[in-house]
């Protein structure tokens, strides 16, 4: 992983990215071990000089604790690092953790400061998602079959992109939209 890591920032530094989208898997396991924590803090830390680098948005994936990723999150924004760890948060409010603006270079000390700062674009940040939180049981009589069960999971996630694009849409209608997802 380090080499892996230290060819990415090198990469991110000729390339000028702006923006880096991790979209799960930041662990290989749930409980990671310390060193391998220390990895990928020590690479997202090595980013943070990286001038041209602004933003970093990380959704949680099938590997990671999603649980864990939540209480990185508060300490992370501190450096423009969004996560959103957990699925747990779909309610009324969810598209504030999971439709994440991205400003411009220009404005990266604007936006915290200014809300009415235009975003240039939004990401859609979807972590992993277990088919129970969609409202699906395997063993729901009301789907049926396997091929049942996928079709429904199917039609969820397609419902779910679709409500985070009409919300981006709606509060941010000038900015791109990019969708992620850990599937």
């Amino acid at each position: 992983h380090r080499r892996l890591f230290h060819w990415l920032c090198d990469e991110i530094k000729k390339q000028e990215i702006h923006v880096l989208l991790i979209s799960g898997d930041l662990f290989d396991k749930a409980q990671p071990r310390p060193d391998a924590q220390r990895v990928v803090f020590d690479f997202l830390a090595k980013l943070q000089n990286v001038d041209h680098l602004q933003q970093i948005v990380i959704t949680a994936g099938n590997h990671d604790s999603a649980s864990q990723m939540e209480a990185y999150k508060r300490l992370f924004s501190k450096f423009d690092i969004h996560i959103v760890g957990a699925d747990s948060n779909i309610n009324e409010d969810w598209y504030k953790d999971w439709v994440v603006p991205l400003y411009h270079p220009s404005q990266k000390s604007e936006h915290h400061n200014d809300v009415k700062a235009e975003p240039c674009a939004v990401v859609s940040a979807v972590p992993f998602v277990l088919e129970y939180r969609l409202g699906l049981r395997q063993y729901n009589s009301d789907i049926g079959s396997q091929n049942d069960l996928e079709n429904a999971f199917k039609k969820a996630i397609r419902k779910l992109y679709k409500d985070l694009a009409d919300v981006a849409q709606s509060n941010y209608p000038n900015a791109k939209l990019i969708a992620m997802g850990h599937l």
